[in-house]
């Protein structure tokens, strides 16, 4: 088995990235690194970085083939939307601690002065507050702050201002911003100037500090802030006893070479001149070759592990399982034959009632009422369909909302119901406006006008923050669990909560008209179904948070499925038992409130 690989540099930003990612894709490349055969793999994943202009110039097109987008670079949290980068991860981790940390190094050193440099954009303004923060409780003052423009014209006009707030003031100063910015230009020409300075950069500026025509004499020192990762066994170990003579065709193996001075006059050239043979890179300067594992290359290195990771000898990359509730699951198929009978049965039950829709007993549980809640069951079961199969964005965003406004739909017809059955008893009193409402509908409209709040709540959420696809690739060491997240917590769960007011409105209602008189009454069937709506949805949110991966959309399937069955079995299944198998039962006869008008059966 073996790890392919290309390698593409990008020295003249993103037009040379847009080219060779172009040339990736016809695969118009050149021959891969110790590796001999025909390439028939699929690309994996695309490593990009350190530069955030120039891979962020690429995204588009990783995108558009959907390409999963690796990048190892500085962390920056514009990079962290997920609708606008839905296939790129950040392998770096956030600078949380990196104002504290510098705020700690100038309280050691008994400091109360120092300077600022940083980049003028968002990231920079950010870190700016947070250092303010830490340094005003410590008592440490900032001597001058200075924003560098991305802009290069506008940075040429303002140069000498910068130069001179450098070389007049006498304090340390922090460098923080992008290496690829007019700052890293800042950064030279104050290297070349020779200021006397002690300097304090981030890990990403380990480049620039460590080039090969970097004066360490111009500088009192460069102290630099990395994040804490463990060593890569056996890595240095090779890297000291790596030989460029025994890989004199590998790219890499000539640029090895050209540490040590070698002749190259072409970049096709076959023979290297002036060089020893067995030379090795531990004889290199620390500032020409230093062997510790920068941060950027730690991030590269653990990229691998997103997409593979190592068997137990570690002599082999192995590809991670891509874990979802698919159809082929056992698990999924089960949810999935479940809530296509289910929706059948209950189009069967819609089919009962339409057929025997004079009879008293389907005129007497309000018949518009129980079309609409049968066909909102139907709907309820196969919405949970969304939920199994490969996530997609689409879906993502299907899944949360349809189920949101057909359980509402259903739970407010329920409510409606509940209100009609106290309606028609309120009617054998001599209230003339009890009779109005029960003759115009005026519960039915109860259904609309909750649909139409919970749909405005599902707008305020996607609004917010659209649900998207969560890949995780962290959870578990040899498995990708792909699912849906659900954007906006707060408003995810105020569209839950508003459909659980509903239920509990609907449930207190039926609840005191239980001992109405029961050939008319379903409040106790009604009361029955809305407690085990409640308690199935109740135990949704302890049993969805100590789950993860697909036994939580298994879990979220289930929890609708049970609950609408519920619905279905207390509400329908008893009038169909009266309907199909004691239709003796169901005659005018056997009806204890003959006074009951009859047109409160042809209404409904």
């Amino acid at each position: 088995m073996s790890l392919i690989f290309y390698f593409f540099t990008n020295n003249y930003g993103g037009k040379k990235a847009f080219q060779n990612f172009i040339n990736f894709v016809a695969k118009r490349h050149s021959l891969l690194p110790n590796y001999i055969g025909e390439d028939e793999t699929k690309c994996q994943v695309v490593i990009t970085g350190p530069m955030l202009a120039t891979f962020v110039s690429l995204t588009p097109f990783v995108q558009l083939c959907k390409y999963p987008q690796l990048t190892y670079g500085p962390f920056n949290p514009i990079l962290s939307d997920s609708e606008q980068f839905p296939y790129l991860y950040q392998m770096a981790s956030k600078d949380t601690f990196l104002p504290l940390a510098m705020v700690s190094l100038i309280l050691h050193f008994s400091w109360n002065w120092v300077g600022l440099a940083l980049s003028d954009n968002d990231q920079g303004n950010q870190f700016l507050s947070d250092l303010r923060g830490e340094m005003e409780p410590k008592r440490v003052c900032l001597a001058f702050v200075i924003m560098i423009p991305g802009n290069t014209h506008l940075y040429i006009s303002r140069a000498e201002v910068y130069n001179n707030q450098i070389m007049t003031s006498s304090t340390n100063v922090i460098i923080y911003g992008d290496t690829d910015s007019t700052l890293a230009v800042c950064f030279i020409m104050w290297k070349l100037q020779g200021i006397q300075k002690l300097w304090f950069t981030t890990s990403q500026w380990h480049v620039i500090t460590s080039k090969r025509d970097f004066t360490l004499d111009s500088f009192h020192g460069t102290l630099t802030f990395v994040h804490h990762h463990a060593e890569i066994s056996g890595f240095k170990n090779y890297i000291q006893i790596f030989n460029p003579s025994k890989y004199t065709d590998s790219f890499l193996a000539r640029l090895g070479w050209m540490y040590f001075s070698c002749d190259a006059l072409t970049s096709r050239c076959k023979k290297l001149e002036n060089c020893s043979l067995n030379a090795s890179l531990e004889w290199l300067m620390l500032q020409r070759f230093d062997m510790a594992l920068s941060d950027d290359s730690y991030d590269v290195y653990n990229a691998v592990y997103s997409m593979k990771y190592a068997n137990t000898e570690q002599n082999h990359c192995l590809q991670k399982d891509v874990i979802f509730l698919s159809f082929d699951d056992p698990l999924g198929l089960a949810l999935s034959c479940m809530a296509l009978c289910l929706s059948a049965f209950t189009a069967l039950i819609l089919g009962v009632f339409v057929k025997h829709q004079d009879t008293p007993i389907v005129k007497a549980k309000y018949l518009i009422l129980s079309y609409i809640l049968l066909v909102s069951l139907i709907f309820c079961f196969l919405s949970s369909l969304l939920f199994i199969g490969y996530p997609s964005s689409a879906t993502c965003i299907l899944q949360q909302t349809t189920y949101g406004v057909v359980f509402t739909v259903t739970v407010s017809t329920v409510l409606a119901k509940t209100i009609t059955v106290v309606l028609a008893f309120k009617v054998t009193a001599p209230r003339r406006r009890m009779k109005w409402l029960l003759v115009s509908g005026a519960p039915n409209y109860i259904i609309p006008i909750c649909t139409i709040i919970q749909i405005i709540l599902c707008a305020i959420w996607l609004g917010a923050s659209l649900p998207s696809v969560d890949i995780d690739a962290h959870s578990e060491h040899s498995q990708i669990i792909i699912v849906c997240n659900k954007g906006s917590v707060t408003t995810f769960y105020c569209v839950l909560g508003y459909l659980g007011f509903l239920a509990l409105g609907s449930f207190t209602v039926a609840f005191l008209a239980r001992n109405l008189p029961d050939t008319f009454n379903e409040a106790k069937f009604l009361t029955f179904s809305m407690l085990l709506f409640c308690s199935v949805w109740v135990t949704f949110f302890p049993v969805c948070h100590s789950t993860k991966g697909k036994v939580m959309v298994a879990v979220e399937v289930f929890i609708i499925l049970a609950s609408s069955a519920g619905l279905l079995g207390c509400i329908f299944v008893p009038k169909c038992y009266i309907i199909l198998l004691r239709p003796e039962r169901n005659s005018l006869q056997k009806l204890k409130r003959k006074q009951l008008p009859e047109l409160i059966f042809h209404n409904f």
